[in-house]
């Protein structure tokens, strides 16, 4: 009794779950957050399936920073949850900062990490012990939006990956599909919350997701209609043996 009574009481401290009873909108937002951060932990794990059955592709149009920003972007975003009393938020970097490193690992197997990686790396370390060593809301917030802006413009090089190397490589769509409908669900609840600032970055991410997906889906119906070409090729070259 005595744990469930402290779990109770330390669920009851966030501020948004003090307001699910009273608020239809922030019950939505939080609820749905909840939901997402299930919804893009579905769509990491789908991205890490496509990085490691495709060893050969070497992580092809996959961005190493952009991986690497998120990881940091949501790591700094369990403190900054906290420090906001925004449990969805808090959970929300506890439940997808280590779905993360598998595709970071991945990336470093197949692909490589160059100089800039491996600096950008330790730059990462740095700041998140500066995080944690100095806990003033002005401290972390300016670390995570940092971070989260930093993978934000690194994500936004994905199209032009997949436009460079003319394919999707292996930037996975269940992925894509599944951030697209979280950071929709992050606006909502930013809005619901009030939570202003937060808009600063679910907006220009949905755009790049979008677009991402857009350019996505160019190069897969691209080499769908080569795969069929191939086949119907080879079909013709069978049925004019047989004759």
């Amino acid at each position: 009794m005595e744990l469930a009574d402290f779990l109770h009481t330390w669920l009851q401290s966030w501020a948004d779950i003090q307001k699910l009873g009273v608020d239809r909108a922030v019950a939505w937002g939080f609820w749905g957050t909840i939901v997402f951060t299930v919804v893009e932990a579905v769509g990491l794990i789908s991205q890490t399936r496509t990085l490691w059955r495709s060893p050969e592709k070497k992580g092809e149009s996959v961005d190493n920073d952009w991986m690497l920003l998120s990881t940091a972007a949501f790591a700094a975003f369990i403190p900054y949850g906290y420090m906001a009393s925004s449990f969805a938020s808090f959970l929300n970097g506890c439940a997808l900062a280590p779905l993360y490193l598998p595709i970071v690992i991945g990336l470093w197997k197949f692909k490589g990490f160059t100089k800039a990686d491996w600096a950008l790396t330790e730059v990462i370390g740095c700041a998140l012990v500066f995080d944690l060593l100095f806990p003033f809301e002005v401290v972390r917030a300016v670390i995570f939006f940092v971070f989260a802006w930093g993978s934000l413009i690194c994500c936004a090089r994905v199209p032009r990956e997949m436009n460079k190397h003319q394919s999707t490589g292996v930037v996975d769509l269940v992925m894509l599909l599944c951030f697209i409908g979280s950071s929709t669900f992050w606006v909502g609840y930013a809005v619901a919350m009030q939570y202003w600032q937060l808009l600063m970055i679910p907006v220009p991410t949905l755009a790049v997701l979008i677009w991402t997906l857009v350019i996505w889906c160019r190069w897969w119906l691209i080499g769908l209609e080569k795969d069929l070409a191939a086949i119907d090729q080879a079909r013709r070259e069978r049925e004019e043996a047989e004759s």
